[in-house]
C-alpha cells in the first residue's frame, strides 16, 4: 500500500502531466480550424500525418475535455 505522501507526490506527478503536457498539446494541433471536428493522427512535433477524422476519436476527444 502507498503512503500518503507517495499518493499525494504521484497525484502531483499526473496532474502536471496532464495540465502541462497532453492537454497543451492536443488542444493546440487537434482542432481542426479549418473543416472542423478534431485531427487524432498527429506526429509527436503536432504534424498532421492524416486527415481522417473516425467518429470514435471525437468521442475520446470529448471525453477528455470533459
Amino acid at each position: 500500500m502507498l503512503s500518503p505522501d507517495r499518493l499525494s507526490e504521484l497525484s502531483a506527478v499526473y496532474r502536471d502531466g496532464l495540465l502541462d503536457s497532453v492537454l497543451p498539446f492536443w488542444l493546440n494541433n487537434a482542432i481542426d480550424r479549418e473543416c472542423g471536428g478534431y485531427l487524432n493522427c498527429l506526429d509527436r512535433d503536432g504534424t498532421v500525418l492524416s486527415t481522417d477524422k473516425p467518429m470514435w476519436a471525437h468521442g475520446r476527444f470529448i471525453w477528455m475535455l470533459s
